[in-house]
């Protein structure tokens, strides 16, 4: 699976080859919208079905898609992400931390290529 979401061939899965697996795995692809993505992204997260996410998901979550982040940087993720600062990210927080993970995703590549 990870072999057919990596495009680029470079021995991991970034974000944007995250998505397109996604896309390509569900089974609705023409009717979702970018929001029905999301959730479904959100549920890769989400691995105890809770409909929130925690430190330990996404840790692991990262490490599956080849991202090797530290724990400081998980903590900074979800401290960022976290409107209600409970700990943990649900839905709507999960869209910022999205956004976030792109940009730190499109930063790494700038830097190889720079």
């Amino acid at each position: 699976m990870i072999r057919d979401a990596d495009c680029d061939g470079n021995g991991t899965v970034e974000f944007d080859e995250f998505l397109r697996m996604m896309r390509r795995y569900s089974q609705n692809q023409r009717s979702k919208s970018p929001d029905d993505e999301l959730r479904d992204a959100f549920n890769v997260f989400d691995q105890n079905g809770d409909s929130v996410i925690d430190f330990g998901e996404i840790k692991r979550t990262m490490h599956f898609l080849g991202e090797a982040v530290t724990d400081d940087e998980v903590r900074e993720m979800i401290r960022e992400a976290d409107l209600d600062q409970d700990g943990l990210v649900d839905f709507e927080e999960f869209k910022v931390l999205m956004k976030l993970l792109r940009s730190r995703d499109g930063h790494k590549k700038k830097k190889s290529k720079g």
